[in-house]
């Protein structure tokens, strides 16, 4: 169980007395000199683990492999994989990791007692007391709870010094469910008093990384799940603290449970947009199940910038650009990328997610990468800066004999002094879907293109064979049916390609058009149109 050191400075810095301070018995002791009898209490844990990586671990422990001086290891999220692998032998695994860990680790340090690190770890903690600890012996439970009592205090002093908003939602969310489970305050009137505050801290927060449409502001689908488990786990916290509801957190979980849905794909999981894709289906089941979503799967959300197309079996979901994002945030290039889905089988996808190898998830960042065109192999959107692309008057939602989608963007305006503009029609049966691309000469001075490239990135179950007329015939394995690709305005042909997809690499192939516009400013506009048609294998 390793991890790599963290890429980004999360927290601001504290003095050379400070953290001598720190690491003397007098913060301690500061720490420790709040409520003195602290009651541990169980509660339902929502999220379930898995088994496999359960099992990993435990064989770990029996070999080098098993760190237990990370990073990761101290978030002790791990505890839940272990616990749904299950067993009595697992159980005294983690009480004995645990002891061993509060033994050595029961005095502030600067890595270890990091907030967002102490928040995951009193999450993790309390979520699964229930669990390893419940039935332990008393003086493990005394000793835990003198454990976690402190960190909860350090934590209440030191969220502040997290630079990242997302790190310090994580902090507070951790100090709510502590002031709700362990009873820190020295009343009932007190502990409400206190978990009222801190959601007073929180609430702005939240609000800040939410659009109204419920979407988070990174665009990163997974990023916006893990907010939402933490909303659910700040409603568990109050209904354990016997107290009442708050609309406005009930409003954000169902806003924000209704934006999820609009990247699913047909098997549960995330679509490849902006680095998603790895997490499975069931956590995103789980998340859901917990918020009792049950509205409708939203067609676009018009701030957060997705769109979605959907009849009879078959889905499209369509990047369509945002104008405002998180300020840290830098996403890949994949403005008006589509992924195209067919049932449970994926057809047409953008190429993958982050990677161990950095040069990788550079190269996937790029447009290339998606199912999109581009200019000269140029990047739609600025993947090195905040710099912003504009999405004009996108329009989505119901036309003759089906859905159409229609934007324009402003990517290559500066550069080449063109405007892209891309509709994608699905039809009322699911069995056509056509699409028309054109790039707009605007007088602005720029670059002259060579060439307008669209790529269209094949599953790698989807097997790919042109025909001596040019169109493009695509087969899924176990189907009666097949899929044929024809275009007008450019040449089209299959070329190699890269598909990863939970860290793993596979070959695939990807449909590549291609024409010249070295004309474009003499002419004006070059129009693409290209269609996706099924068809019984006869």
């Amino acid at each position: 169980m390793r991890v790599s050191k963290t890429s980004h400075q999360p927290l601001r810095r504290i003095s050379a007395l400070h953290r001598f301070y720190r690491g003397t018995g007098l913060f301690l002791w500061q720490l420790n000199s709040g409520k003195s009898a602290i009651e541990l209490t169980s509660v339902a844990d929502p999220w379930r683990g898995q088994s496999v990586k359960g099992a990993t671990i435990l064989q770990a422990a029996e070999s080098s492999d098993f760190d237990s001086m990370s990073e990761e290891f101290a978030c002790f999220d791990w505890i839940r994989d272990v616990q749904e692998y299950g067993g009595s032998n697992a159980r005294i695994f983690v009480r004995t990791q645990l002891s061993r860990w509060m033994t050595r680790h029961s005095k502030w340090s600067e890595r270890y007692w990091r907030p967002d690190i102490m928040a995951r770890r009193i999450s993790s903690l309390l979520f699964c007391y229930g669990w390893y600890g419940a039935s332990a012996s008393e003086e493990f439970q005394t000793h835990l709870a003198q454990f976690i009592a402190p960190q909860v205090r350090c934590l209440a002093l030191d969220w502040q010094r997290l630079r990242r908003t997302e790190d310090k939602i994580i902090c507070l969310s951790a100090l709510i469910l502590a002031q709700a489970m362990l009873g820190l305050s020295s009343s009932d009137k007190n502990q409400k008093r206190d978990v009222n505050a801190l959601f007073a801290l929180l609430m702005p927060l939240l609000n800040s990384q939410v659009n109204d449409d419920g979407g988070h502001k990174s665009r990163q689908p997974e990023t916006h799940i893990r907010l939402l488990k933490r909303l659910v786990e700040c409603r568990i916290a109050l209904s354990h603290a016997n107290m009442q509801a708050r609309p406005d957190l009930d409003d954000l979980i169902q806003k924000m449970a209704s934006a999820t849905k609009i990247w699913r794909r047909s098997d549960g999981r995330f679509s490849h947009f902006n680095h998603a894709g790895g997490m499975s289906g069931a956590e995103i089941d789980q998340v859901l199940s917990m918020c009792v979503s049950k509205g409708r799967i939203p067609q676009y959300l018009n701030q957060t910038g997705f769109a979605r197309l959907s009849a009879a079996r078959t889905v499209a979901i369509i990047d369509t650009g945002a104008e405002t994002l998180a300020s840290d945030v830098i996403n890949p290039a994949g403005r008006f990328g589509f992924e195209l889905y067919v049932g449970s089988t994926p057809l047409i996808v953008n190429s993958g997610q982050y990677s161990p190898n950095e040069s990788l998830t550079q190269a996937l960042r790029q447009t290339v990468a998606h199912s999109a065109l581009t200019l000269d192999n140029h990047d739609s959107d600025a993947i090195t800066s905040a710099e912003r692309t504009l999405t004009r008057a996108c329009q989505v939602g119901a036309a003759e004999g089906g859905q159409l989608f229609e934007a324009t963007h402003e990517g290559y305006l500066k550069s080449h002094g063109i405007l892209h503009t891309r509709q994608i029609f699905l039809n009322k049966s699911g069995k056509d879907i056509r699409g028309r691309d054109k790039i707009s000469y605007t007088g602005a001075p720029g670059e002259i293109p060579r060439q307008l490239i669209i790529r269209f990135h094949l599953h790698p179950r989807v097997t790919a064979a042109q025909t001596a007329t040019g169109q493009i015939i695509l087969k899924v394995p176990k189907s009666s049916t097949s899929w044929h690709f024809k275009c007008r305005g450019a040449t089209g042909a299959l070329e190699p390609s890269l598909y990863l997809d939970t860290g793993r690499r596979a070959h695939c192939q990807q449909i590549v058009l291609s024409t010249g516009v070295t004309n474009i400013q003499t002419v004006g506009d070059a129009v693409v149109s290209w269609a996706f048609q099924n068809r019984k294998i006869t």
